[in-house]
């Protein structure tokens, strides 16, 4: 019985983890939207952005093509 009511405690945590990934995901997703939403309506000004110094690579290349 103790290694059931481990088993159940350790599942509760990990499910109460996948819900709170599941929410920030969500949260994200909407910003995410809403930046796009406001860049494209020109709601904000993008047009001198540049991209943080220390930016991956990959991510940079992509602004100057």
């Amino acid at each position: 019985m103790e290694i059931i009511s481990y088993l159940e405690a350790q599942t509760r945590k990990f499910n109460e983890l996948i819900l709170c990934c599941e929410q920030a995901s969500e949260f994200f997703s909407e910003r995410r939207s809403a930046l796009i939403s406001a860049a494209v309506t020109g709601k904000i000004d993008l047009r001198d952005w540049q991209p943080p110094a220390d930016t991956p690579a990959p991510l940079r290349e992509q602004e100057t093509v």
